[in-house]
Parts: C-alpha cells; sequence; structure tokens
C-alpha cells in the first residue's frame, strides 16, 4: 500500500476509536464522570508531588556538592 493509502486508514482507525470512546462516555453516569474525573486528578496531583520531591531532592543533592 502506498503512503497515502495507509494514512486514510489510520485516521478512519483513529475516527472509529474516538467515536467508540465518545458513545462509551455518553453511556456513564454523572456519578461514574464525577469519578473517573477525580481518579484522574488524584493521578496528576501525585504526579506533580513526585515531580516536586525528585527536583527538590535533586536540588538538595547539588546544594550539597556545593558546599563540600
Amino acid at each position: 500500500m502506498n503512503k497515502r493509502i495507509k494514512k486514510k486508514k489510520a485516521k478512519q482507525a483513529l475516527l472509529r476509536e474516538q467515536e467508540r470512546l465518545a458513545q462509551e462516555l455518553a453511556q456513564l453516569s454523572p456519578e461514574e464522570l464525577e469519578d473517573l474525573v477525580r481518579t484522574i486528578r488524584e493521578g496528576f496531583k501525585n504526579i506533580a508531588r513526585t515531580l516536586a520531591s525528585f527536583f527538590d531532592d535533586l536540588a538538595m543533592f547539588f546544594k550539597s556538592f556545593d558546599e563540600s
């Protein structure tokens, strides 16, 4: 297959997947949506905390390196 056909098929597959996800999302109740949003939000908070801790530790490491 040539490049154009592959690109078109990939775009169609992506569109089908988006439509399927939209249908599943429409079937969720408001409570389920709230739980989903809360879970995603908590995940992002945990990632942010982990990154902050990592960079704090990295900064302390370099500060202790300067003091030595």
